[in-house]
Formats: structure tokens, C-alpha cells, sequence
């Protein structure tokens, strides 16, 4: 049984339980829903899902920090750091980690359009913060084919002497080794375009990617990968990306 977890920041204490009723239509989406004290239950496929509020704030010191990282953080942090409340959504099921996490971002992106006081989620597997309405549209334009990788994974990307360096932080909660550059001669957006796509492509296939393999976006290109232990995440293995010719 495999478990993650996301957190919806709140103006207020709310729990979306009429809201949620009321728009729980498609019983192929939802099933079993339930409401008990602070506490709102219901099935999504063969996941379970679980929301509970806490009437306190996640801590600033925890939260704060991650909205200069998070890149579709886009509104007032003055509104994050006066928040009152929160919601922990629990999804839980014996299915690939990947189709769980799908599975709680649609379920996430429910309850965030049945709470009015819903401000942004804190995916904590991956350190990001991302605005209500970010996470929606994501979350609407996701599938099994084009996972919303932005919601679950940090590409922290930034400057090195020669290029772009990059590490990532989130692949490990879905089963798999994070992905590190120490240098890329590409732009920034393109060095993180390379590691979401190597990312998809380890979720789509599984762990393939083996040490002293190569991998491209073209026939022409050849990104040799290594085994190696985590320059930034002590005690990691990690996919390096030696992107450097």
C-alpha cells in the first residue's frame, strides 16, 4: 500500500464537505463519499481518498522559504504567511506511485474549486508551492501520457561558472533516483526541458536508464548518464546527466 500526501493552504478554516456533495455528479470519478467531524473520505478509481482539517497554520518556517523555488507560485506571499488553516488530502492504494499521484492532484484540484478560501498547495515530497489556479489547470490538462511533473518535482535550476547546473527533488516519493546536472551548456529552460522529458521517460517505462547508458531527444544527441552518489541530497544515488560534450 503506497501513501502520499499534499496540503491546501487556507484563509480560513474550511472543509469542503457541501461543496463537495453537491458537485460529485460523475460517480465515475467519485465514489463513497463521506463526512464525519473534520473529516471528508471518498474513492477515486481504486484510490483512496482522504481530507482532513487542521484549524492551524503549517508552520512559516517550513512554507515560506519555498515560494522564491516554487515557479508557479504567483500570488502574495503576505497571504501565505498569514494563512489560518490547512487541509492534509491523503491518497493511498496499492497502484503505481505515479497513477497515485495523478489520482491525489485530481482529487487536490476538486477540493481546491469547493473551498473559496483556498489559496495554493504544498506538495511536501517535492518542497513546492503552487497557486490555486496553477494547479488546476495542470491538474485539468494531466493524464497518464502528460504527467503534471511541475506539481510533483522540483527542477531547481541555477547558474553555474559554464552554463546551468540542476537537481531534482520529488522523483524519490514516485520510486525512482533523482536527476542531477553539474553542467549544461543550454539555456535554463531548455537544461530543465531535458530532465522533465528524462523524468516522463523514467515514469513512463520504469527504472531503465542504467549506469554508462545514453540518452537523447534526437538521433544525434547523446547525454551519457552515471550512477553516482547526490552532490546536493547527501546520501542519494542519483541519475547524473553529463551534459557537458
Amino acid at each position: 500500500m503506497s501513501l502520499l500526501v499534499a496540503m491546501v493552504v487556507l484563509e480560513k478554516s474550511e472543509l469542503p464537505t457541501d461543496e463537495l456533495l453537491a458537485s460529485c455528479n460523475d460517480r465515475s470519478l467519485i465514489s463513497d463519499l463521506q463526512s464525519r467531524d473534520r473529516v471528508v473520505s471518498f474513492v477515486i478509481g481504486e484510490v483512496q481518498i482522504n481530507c482532513g482539517l487542521v484549524e492551524a497554520p503549517i508552520p512559516r518556517g517550513e512554507l515560506m522559504p519555498l515560494l522564491k523555488t516554487s515557479p508557479y507560485w504567483h500570488g502574495s506571499d503576505d497571504k501565505i504567511a498569514d494563512h489560518k488553516a490547512h487541509l492534509i488530502v491523503a491518497a493511498s492504494g496499492d497502484i503505481e506511485k505515479k497513477l497515485l499521484a495523478l489520482a491525489l492532484t485530481r482529487a487536490v484540484s476538486k477540493i481546491l474549486r469547493s473551498t473559496a478560501g483556498s489559496i495554493a498547495v504544498y506538495w511536501g515530497a517535492g518542497s513546492i508551492v503552487t497557486a490555486k489556479d496553477s494547479f488546476c489547470a495542470f491538474a485539468d490538462s494531466s493524464s497518464s501520457d502528460q504527467l503534471p511533473l511541475y506539481l510533483w518535482v522540483d527542477f531547481r535550476c541555477f547558474p553555474k561558472e559554464k552554463g546551468w547546473a540542476l537537481f531534482t527533488h520529488g522523483l524519490k516519493s514516485l520510486g525512482f533516483m533523482e536527476i542531477e546536472v553539474s553542467q549544461s551548456p543550454l539555456s535554463a529552460s531548455e537544461t530543465v526541458g531535458f530532465v522533465f522529458n528524462t523524468a516522463h521517460y523514467l515514469l513512463d517505462f520504469g527504472p531503465v536508464l542504467k549506469d554508462g547508458d545514453t540518452i537523447g531527444m534526437s538521433a544525434d544527441q547523446k547525454i551519457k548518464i552515471t550512477h553516482v552518489d547526490s552532490a546536493y541530497q547527501p546520501g542519494q544515488m542519483v541519475y547524473h546527466l553529463e551534459m557537458l560534450s
